[in-house]
């Protein structure tokens, strides 16, 4: 996997940080509703359970978390809906107050209405060039999700399948259903 720069540097002035990425020196809106903020809101929950399962293997990290994790681009800040990180990958093994520089071993994005697909597609490719091994993006209109692995293979879960850790979370696994937003 690939290593993150040593230091980062300071979030540029900005008013208001949320919501937004920084990718290479410009601030970016990042698009989102409340179903997608849901759904990412649903997976750190089921991610948090099976790390205190494991007797914390790792950490699930939440929607708005920051990563700083591509050493050649210093000033490219992403804040996927979710992560999680293996024990022992987090400086003395703790949440750093601002940008995580770790790689990850799962990110997920949840497209929101707005989302652009070539936006998306870019993220993707971002992460897997990070190194980061499973990455998961997940649409809830489809409703489906696409998994996606390092070594460029993948596969599409549908309503009724589930999303598993494969080999970089063994045993995590949730259906792709419980997730979603209740049908009323």
């Amino acid at each position: 996997m690939a290593s993150a720069p040593a230091a980062v540097e300071t979030w540029p002035d900005l008013p208001e940080r949320d919501g937004y990425e920084y990718v290479d020196g410009t601030w970016v809106k990042i698009p989102t509703g409340a179903q997608s903020v849901w759904v990412s809101s649903q997976l750190f929950v089921q991610l948090h359970k099976y790390a205190r399962r494991r007797r914390r293997t790792g950490v699930a990290l939440a929607h708005g978390t920051s990563f700083q994790i591509w050493p050649a681009k210093p000033r490219r800040y992403r804040k996927p809906d979710g992560a999680f990180i293996a024990t022992g990958r987090l400086p003395n093994n703790r949440i750093p107050e601002m940008h995580i520089n770790a790689v990850p071993e799962l990110v997920i994005e949840v497209c929101a209405p707005d989302d652009l697909a070539e936006a998306i597609e870019g993220k993707l490719g971002e992460y897997r060039d990070a190194g980061i091994p499973l990455i998961w993006a997940i649409y809830p209109k489809g409703p489906r999700a696409y998994v996606f692995r390092l070594n460029r293979t993948g596969r599409i879960v549908e309503e009724d399948e589930y999303l598993e850790g494969e080999d970089v979370l063994p045993g995590f696994r949730v259906r792709l259903r419980d997730i979603l937003q209740p049908k009323a």
